[in-house]
C-alpha cells in the first residue's frame, strides 16, 4: 500500500500490509520511522518507484492540490492490475455546503478557501472514474460539520 499521508499507515502495517507512505514533512516522516512505518520524504509528483501497489490512498490530500485529476493519474500508474484507489475528500453536495449556498453566507468560514481548492460531487468523483477507466466500488458521506455551523450562527 502506498499512502500519500502516513495516517493509515501503521494501521495497514498492523494488519499485516507491506506499506510506504509519503509526507513533506521531516518531524513526520521521523516519526512514522520510529513506529517502523517506511515513509520517503518528498511530494507525491515527484515520488519515483519501480515497485507497484495494491493500494494508493489519498487521506485529506487531493482537495489541497491544484491538479487532483494528474494525482489520481499518477496514483494508477503506481498500482497492480486490479489495485484500487483510495480518497476522503470534502464534498460539494454535502449538507454543508447546502447550507452554505442557501443562507448565503461567507462559505470561507466553511470550506477552508486557502487551504481547500478542490471539492468533489458525486457526479464530478464519476467522471473521474469514467474517465480512468475505474469501478467505483463505494463511497460514503460523513454528513454534516455541524459545530462549524453552530459556531458561525453563534458568532453572529
Amino acid at each position: 500500500m502506498l499512502a500519500v499521508v502516513q495516517e493509515p499507515l501503521s494501521i495497514a502495517k498492523e494488519n499485516g500490509w507491506d506499506t510506504t507512505g509519503i509526507d513533506l514533512s521531516r518531524t513526520g516522516c521521523e516519526e512514522a520511522c520510529e513506529k517502523g512505518v517506511r515513509i520517503v520524504e518528498t511530494m507525491f509528483d515527484d515520488y519515483q518507484a519501480d515497485e507497484k501497489f495494491d493500494c494508493v490512498t489519498f487521506w485529506g490530500v487531493l482537495e489541497h492540490v491544484t491538479k487532483p485529476i494528474e494525482q489520481l493519474e499518477k496514483a494508477i500508474s503506481l498500482l497492480n492490475p486490479g489495485g484500487v484507489v483510495v480518497f476522503e475528500a470534502p464534498s460539494s453536495d454535502s449538507l454543508l455546503m447546502q447550507y452554505v449556498k442557501k443562507r448565503n453566507v461567507a462559505p470561507y468560514r466553511y470550506i477552508e478557501s486557502a487551504r481547500h481548492i478542490t471539492f468533489f460531487s458525486r457526479k464530478s468523483i464519476d467522471l473521474m472514474c469514467e474517465n480512468n477507466d475505474l469501478d467505483l466500488e463505494y463511497i460514503e458521506s460523513n454528513g454534516l460539520d455541524i459545530q462549524t455551523v453552530l459556531l458561525y450562527e453563534f458568532d453572529k
